[in-house]
């Protein structure tokens, strides 16, 4: 309704607080594509981009998350930005894809193991 009627000021508290709320990766991307295409605010909405990565990339189960956040800023750079801001992204999703690997990595050494130490008290 805010945004229909040009109330951006609005609209914009109410993403804030949805977003301090929820700290959800949609309302995350809804927020930023406001400021973008709505607004027409392209420094708010990378900033709100990198407050989602930020926010969610520590956690132990947000890498889908964090790879959405990712794909969904790395689009809009190449909309928006320049070399240096899409570079910078592309080393994010980069840097995402290894500690994801990596994790998965060890959760697959720590699966096996457990298995060979079960296979073995049973012998």
């Amino acid at each position: 309704f805010e945004v229909k009627n040009q109330e951006h000021s609005r609209a914009r508290a109410l993403y804030e607080e949805l977003v301090n709320k929820t700290k959800h990766f949609k309302v995350f991307i809804a927020y930023a594509l406001f400021e973008s295409n709505v607004c027409h605010e392209v420094e708010r909405a990378r900033e709100v981009f990198r407050q989602a990565y930020h926010e969610l990339v520590g956690h132990e189960d947000s890498a889908e998350e964090v790879s959405a956040i990712l794909q969904n800023w790395l689009s809009f750079e190449k909309e928006h930005g320049d070399e240096n801001t899409i570079s910078s992204v592309e080393d994010k999703i980069n840097t995402n894809r290894k500690a994801a690997t990596s994790k998965l990595l060890a959760r697959a050494k720590a699966y096996v193991s457990k298995k060979r130490k079960v296979e073995d008290m049973g012998e």
